[in-house]
């Protein structure tokens, strides 16, 4: 299952254009299909567990055990009733479930012009509510269906897992939105909107090109320079100008004012010491 939070509200960054209507919802996607089972295959490996006591102590393989005869020596193995704890593996079913649970669905929105993807939260922690239904699939959900969802969220909240909404499907066609505080509980049904959502996988993955250059800003400092360009700037020209000199190089930003003149900014990247 999957819980959505107040980041998954992405209706900022959908459109309102009644011809673009796909572009009107967002996108839930679950985790790829060969994600869950990489991460499958990998919890189905036979593991050591370290926290397991040995039922018996016994010699090492380079030990011996002098029987009757003292010519008469037989290494002990080490296994179970040895010094080296026993191998568990977990059933097909409990390593679905965590596969499921170490990935993340994504929450997905664009007006064609701007992408945002947020990952959604692990759900299997919310208490059961009467409405609930199955496991998602991919859907394509009305924008303010979600805004309204999350704005129900509980004002105090018990606990951390309840400052979310759950997302289940109710049939093909339709899902529920859940919120509770342990004593109440609201189950929203949402029928689905129809259209063909953009092809935007291709968009997400990093980039293999050796031009490329990720660059990382202080967020705070970023929303300081659009602030000043979208306040100050002609709506016709509203353009800003990044350019990139490296990845640890200060970032070079312009911006053309009502009045033709030109602003400029230098903003530094974050630099990790490594």
């Amino acid at each position: 299952m999957y819980r959505l939070d107040k980041s998954c509200d992405l209706s900022a960054f959908t459109t309102a254009d009644s011809t673009r209507y796909a572009l009107g919802g967002i996108r839930f996607r679950p985790p790829a299909k060969e994600d869950v089972a990489k991460v499958y295959r990998d919890l189905r490996q036979p593991k050591l567990d370290k926290t397991a006591k040995p039922a018996h102590t016994a010699p090492a393989w380079n030990q011996t055990i002098k029987r009757r005869s003292p010519a008469c020596s037989v290494p002990v193995a080490a296994g179970r009733y040895g010094g080296v704890p026993e191998v568990t593996q977990l059933t097909a079913i409990e390593a679905y479930k965590q596969a499921l649970g170490q990935l993340r669905g994504r929450m997905e929105a664009t007006n064609g012009y701007l992408l945002v993807s947020v990952p959604t939260l692990n759900g299997d922690e919310f208490p059961n509510t009467p409405g609930a239904g199955t496991e998602p699939k991919e859907v394509l959900i009305p924008a303010d269906a979600i805004k309204k969802a999350i704005a129900s969220i509980p004002k105090r909240a018990g606990k951390p897992v309840l400052n979310s909404v759950r997302l289940t499907q109710h049939d093909e066609n339709s899902i529920v939105l859940s919120t509770t505080d342990c004593e109440r509980s609201t189950d929203q049904t949402c029928r689905l909107l129809e259209g063909r959502f953009p092809r935007i996988d291709e968009y997400l993955k990093p980039s293999d090109s050796p031009d490329s250059v990720v660059v990382k800003f202080d967020a705070k400092y970023l929303e300081a320079i659009a602030k000043h360009a979208r306040q100050f700037s002609d709506d016709t020209k509203r353009e800003l100008t990044i350019t990139l000199r490296g990845p640890d190089e200060p970032a070079m930003f312009s911006w053309r004012l009502s009045d033709d003149r030109t602003a400029q900014a230098v903003l530094m990247p974050l630099v990790h010491k490594k």
